[in-house]
């Protein structure tokens, strides 16, 4: 199980790591082969501390990309890179990820289907994904059961309404399976996103919540720009 989720066509990737450039730049081809029908967006992101579901990835000043594409059935692919710092050589989270998102009840329930894999240079913390997930005013709660292990989280968001100066987020966890009892009680978590968009180009955005792995408490902030 990881201890550590997603532009234009990601390019900050050190000499050494080729390998993870193929499999970027594998999923950019793929994407460019469909443009006719779908539309490319692109993100960057700088943050003090990468948090992945209430865990802390170590990294300080992480720069994190992504490239996504969308279909107008609700087909989606995309890629997304992060730094991490696990100790060791491992520097780097490369994410591919592709599914389905699209109204259940039209204007009541949305769903989404999706299968992501997180690839850390070839090393152990390699492992992969499947993702179901609902929303419904305001609520979304996602599934997500990792292949290979019977490691699952529940995640659950409630974005609040009735507030105009920032978006506002609260978001719990719920991390299961076999060998996840290392978290203690901190197994569950709770958090706070808040979002400012300051234009149509550029956010700021601070999480704050308990980190599962540390015993503590992070706080996160982070400038994005959408390309």
């Amino acid at each position: 199980m990881r201890i550590a989720n997603g532009g234009d066509l990601i390019y900050y990737v050190n000499n050494k790591e080729n390998y993870i450039m193929k499999n970027i730049f594998a999923a950019f081809l793929l994407m460019l082969s469909t443009t006719a029908f779908a539309d490319l967006s692109g993100s960057a992101t700088i943050t003090n501390d990468y948090v992945w579901r209430g865990m802390t990835q170590g990294a300080e000043n992480a720069l994190q990309v992504g490239i996504d594409y969308n279909d107008d059935k609700g087909f989606y692919i995309g890629a997304w890179t992060s730094d991490v710092d696990f100790g060791g050589e491992v520097d780097r989270e490369v994410d591919l990820y592709a599914g389905w998102s699209g109204a259940l009840v039209d204007g009541v329930l949305d769903v989404t289907v999706g299968y992501i894999k997180y690839d850390y240079q070839g090393d152990a913390f390699d492992f992969e994904e499947y993702l179901v997930g609902f929303s419904s005013n305001g609520f979304t709660v996602n599934y997500y059961d990792t292949l290979d292990s019977d490691v699952y989280t529940i995640e659950a968001i409630y974005a609040v309404p009735f507030i105009t100066v920032v978006d506002v987020e609260l978001i719990g966890y719920e991390i299961g399976g076999e060998g996840t009892e290392v978290f203690g009680k901190f197994q569950d978590s709770v958090g706070l996103r808040l979002t400012k968009e300051l234009n149509d180009k550029f956010s700021v955005g601070f999480n704050v919540g308990q980190d599962l792995v540390a015993d503590s408490n992070y706080y996160a902030f982070s400038v994005s720009a959408s390309l």
